[in-house]
């Protein structure tokens, strides 16, 4: 599973989409090697039709975008700051179930749980060889 955790600063502008180029180029190199994916965090990003949100933003489009190109559902569907979703969860996992909390201290954003369910199968064990040096009979060694 790999997990990535997403700040977009708010002072970006709606147009400015370079960190989300850098997270597709990722999930590209993530899902060569098969892996599940999750992505978390302060997007700040606005989508009017697919977020709680009042406008929409290039940035929001190309969100929405990757989420579909890279097969993830975006799990967030409360607003998370005021009345706009700008922290999401998404992943390519089924039935995940969000909870919004209070927010922590001086945070404007509420805190999000994700509840995910999954099965982590061990590897099968290896046989190795473990050497007993202080037991070696050290006289027949020489």
């Amino acid at each position: 599973v790999v997990i990535c955790a997403v700040y977009r600063s708010w002072s970006l502008t709606g147009n400015d989409t370079t960190l989300l180029e850098h997270i597709d180029s990722s999930l590209d190199r993530a899902r060569s090697f098969g892996s599940h994916i999750i992505l978390a965090g302060d997007f700040n990003v606005h989508n009017a039709s697919w977020l709680c949100s009042n406008k929409t933003t290039r940035a929001g489009e190309l969100t929405e975008d990757l989420c579909n190109l890279h097969g993830l559902e975006q799990h967030v569907q409360i607003p998370t700051r005021g009345q706009n979703t700008l922290d999401l969860i998404m992943s390519d996992f089924p039935g995940v179930s969000v909870d919004g909390h209070p927010p922590l201290g001086a945070s404007d954003h509420i805190c999000l749980v994700a509840d995910i369910q999954t099965t982590i199968y061990p590897e099968p064990p290896t046989k190795r060889t473990v050497w007993r040096y202080q037991q070696a009979d050290r006289d027949r060694l020489r």
